[in-house]
């Protein structure tokens, strides 16, 4: 039985409420920005938020994301 959209949603909301920062990891889940960068989140809508906005990280010369 698949998830109902109001339970997507329900899920969403709880993603927004936790989900602060974001950060950059490799292939081996190593982080490899500099820092990690606070997120906005919109409203959840068929089950799904999307950010608001971009996030630019600084990641080092080498680095492979």
């Amino acid at each position: 039985m698949a998830a109902t959209v109001e339970l997507l949603n329900v899920m969403a909301q709880a993603a927004k409420t936790n989900v602060t920062h974001i950060g950059l990891v490799n292939g081996s889940g190593v982080e490899v920005s500099t820092s990690r960068l606070a997120v906005t989140w919109g409203d959840p809508n068929n089950g799904r938020i999307n950010m608001v906005g971009d996030l630019l990280f600084d990641v080092g010369a080498g680095a492979t994301v």
